[in-house]
């Protein structure tokens, strides 16, 4: 079987993509290319092939014209018995596919619709709203003549009217995290943030609870900025001067540095798009033994009611109380044991053995009509 993924939005080493999809699917003796945009050019990382069609992800122009061509040659090229698409702007590069006969699956990492409401950049919300309803329908009506469905969540899933369908969550792959476990004494005084750096998701609350600690805690920031201007406020903040900013850092690297803080942070604002969402650092934080502060969502209690805090979202003295709770050494063992323990009913280790049989009921299926 060979399974070739398709996207010109995301980085070669994205983590669900490329770490656990495709690497996943390689260690189960499936034949896997990656197809990517970046102009990094090509390279075999642990048994995926990964092949660059040149530099296009930074241009929305670029990508939705020259890119769209070349990435549909290249997958014509590698003849794989199922195409996976990562992004909304190739579902027409998928529809060419299935006129040619090919199986397509399209990965909806998250609720466009619901995303489209958000990006002001687009205009006014009755813009934004026009765009978002008919986008929908056009995802609906095309992913319908798709052979498979992926999602991160059953709401999403649910949504589509596919022929085969299946919802794999974004968890983390465990191992990774869960030997970096350190005990409350040799924990740094240090909290730490891993993801996307944006307002909306609380980075400046997150700095700005830092005025209510002694001096030597630090907060760490892991991820990317969305923009140079957003970056500068921040750094304009009072309280920058409490903060490690290390960029975007690989999976790897990141682990340890989750395993020795005393606690995650996942604040997100109370936006539609987030609601019914799961906030995969989270459970990275509990992989690792490190207790969460959470924004108060009501979709996140089953997964994380015991393994840290719920605190309402847009407050830095809410986010601080919430940290002092949660890093009490007299509670400290206790948090941290419910993490290791509920982290391992959420790993993609299980996850990845349900993606394979997706995949092989696939072709099974096909190859019986």
């Amino acid at each position: 079987m060979r399974i070739c993924h398709l996207t010109t939005v995301h980085p070669r080493n994205d983590v669900r993509i490329l770490h656990k999809q495709c690497v996943f699917a390689a260690k189960a003796g499936i034949d896997v290319v990656l197809l990517v945009a970046d102009g990094q050019g090509n390279n075999v990382f642990e048994q995926v092939n990964i092949q660059d069609i040149g530099n296009y992800r930074l241009s929305r122009l670029k990508r939705l014209t020259k890119a769209k061509r070349k990435i549909f040659n290249l997958a014509l090229k590698n003849d794989a018995d199922i195409y996976q698409l990562h992004d909304p702007e190739l579902i027409s590069v998928g529809l060419k596919l299935k006129k040619l006969g090919k199986k397509v699956v399209f990965d909806s990492h998250e609720d466009v619709p619901k995303q489209i409401l958000y990006k002001t950049w687009l205009g006014p919300m009755s813009i934004r709203k026009l765009i978002a309803k008919r986008y929908n329908a056009y995802e609906k009506k095309a992913v319908a003549k798709f052979d498979g469905l992926i999602s991160v969540i059953d709401e999403i899933t649910n949504k589509f009217n596919c022929t085969h369908q299946i919802t794999l969550k974004n968890y983390p792959i465990t191992n990774v995290y869960a030997e970096h476990v350190l005990p409350f004494t040799e924990k740094k005084k240090q909290f730490v943030y891993v993801g996307s750096l944006t307002f909306q998701r609380g980075i400046k609350d997150c700095i700005e609870a830092m005025r209510f600690f002694p001096e030597e805690y630090r907060l760490i920031l892991i991820g990317s900025f969305p923009s140079q201007q957003f970056y500068e406020d921040c750094q304009g903040l009072k309280d920058w001067e409490r903060v490690d900013y290390l960029g975007f850092l690989s999976m790897e690297k990141v682990a340890p540095i989750i395993g020795e803080s005393l606690a995650g942070l996942s604040v997100l604002h109370a936006e539609a798009n987030y609601l019914t969402s799961l906030p995969t650092k989270g459970f990275e934080y509990m992989a690792a033994g490190t207790p969460v502060v959470l924004s108060d969502f009501e979709y996140w209690h089953p997964y994380f009611k015991d393994c840290g805090v719920f605190i309402e979202p847009g407050d830095s003295q809410a986010i601080a109380n919430g940290l002092k709770l949660v890093i009490a050494e007299e509670l400290y063992e206790n948090l941290q044991k419910q993490c290791i323990t509920t982290a391992k009913k959420f790993s993609w280790e299980a996850e990845a053995d349900k993606m394979v049989a997706f995949y092989q009921k696939i072709l099974k299926l096909s190859s019986e009509s």
